[in-house]
This record gives structure tokens, C-alpha cells and sequence, in this order.
């Protein structure tokens, strides 16, 4: 199993530790990433995990999350995950928003513990789920996520509700393509 990065809360790299051991306990934070796939129909793709999942299996969620491996620049681990998770390989560059800590625990299994950055990908290109990663997918109207979140929130991962609600009250004007004329 790869390896993931522990951060101190400034996100500066301590060191590196195995991915499952980093889950097990909620003692380690480490670097993560969030990434909100958008089309030109102002939609955004989200996920529902794959039931093999160690933790939040079979929960809806963003369009793809990961961890970027040691000595990788996040913005490549973004594009690599998106073509390892949903098939979409793209050259545009993800658009970064914010990044922010959290801790979760999932049932008495495990946790996430990290400081994610997240992101936002344009594309027209649809996506081919890998089974080992998604169970499900579907488009939704921006307007629509937080109504589908609202309706469906025991079934939506944590960081999921926690990133669209941050990503409405601060970074909503980067939510649509800048040539996109459409109204919202």
C-alpha cells in the first residue's frame, strides 16, 4: 500500500507513513486533496464510493478525492487520480480553492485525519468509473448540490458536506467556466 505524507498544521512534511496505518488511528494528520469535476452544462459529477472502501464505502461524495504520494506536486496528483479513478485525462491545470483540516471517524474502523486541499476540474469528458473506486456516478446542477447534500446527508461523506458548504459561502464565483455566459 503507498504511502501517504504527515503534515504538521502548517502543511510542512514530517515524514511519510503507510496509508492504512494513517487511517487506522486519527492521530495522523496528513496531505490530502478534493477535486469538484464541473462541465459546460454547469454540472458537477459526484461519486458514490465503492463498497470495498476502508472507510465511508458505498457514501456519496465529491467527484474524486486522494492523497498525493511522497515527493509528488499536488496539482499532478489531481490529474493522475482523475484519470485513475474516473478515466478523465485532461492537461488543464485544476483550479485550487482552499485547503483546510479536518478529523472524521468512520463507525470504529478508522479515520480521516487531514489537511485537504481542494480543487476544481473543467471538463466536458465523461467519466469511466473504476469499480475498485466508484460504485455510482451522476451530474447534478450546481444549484442542486446543496439540496441533494440536504436531502441525503447520512448517506454523504463528511468532508464532501463540509467542502460544498465552504466552497458556497467563499468561493462560489469560481464554480462556473469564465466563458460561460450562462445564468445562474
Amino acid at each position: 500500500m503507498d504511502d501517504v505524507i504527515l503534515v504538521d498544521e502548517n502543511d510542512n512534511i514530517i515524514r511519510n507513513i503507510n496509508k492504512l496505518d494513517a487511517h487506522l488511528s486519527g492521530d495522523y494528520l496528513h496531505r490530502a486533496f478534493s477535486c469538484f469535476i464541473i462541465n459546460s452544462n454547469n454540472e458537477v459529477y459526484i461519486q458514490k464510493r465503492a463498497q470495498n472502501k476502508l472507510l465511508w464505502p458505498g457514501y456519496w461524495s465529491n467527484s474524486y478525492c486522494s492523497h498525493p504520494r511522497p515527493n509528488e506536486d499536488i496539482s499532478h496528483a489531481v490529474l493522475r487520480r482523475a484519470e485513475e479513478e474516473l478515466g478523465i485525462v485532461t492537461n488543464e491545470e485544476p483550479i485550487f480553492l482552499y485547503k483546510f483540516q479536518y478529523k472524521e471517524k468512520y463507525e470504529d474502523i478508522g479515520y480521516e485525519h487531514e489537511l485537504c486541499h481542494v480543487f476544481i476540474v473543467f471538463t466536458d469528458t465523461l467519466p469511466r468509473e473504476n469499480p475498485e473506486e466508484v460504485s455510482a456516478g451522476l451530474f447534478i446542477k450546481i444549484e442542486c448540490i446543496q439540496e441533494y447534500i440536504n436531502n441525503n446527508k447520512y448517506l454523504c461523506t463528511p468532508w464532501f458536506r463540509k467542502e460544498w458548504e465552504e466552497i458556497l459561502q467563499n468561493h462560489s464565483d469560481k464554480l462556473f467556466q469564465p466563458s460561460c455566459e450562462c445564468s445562474s
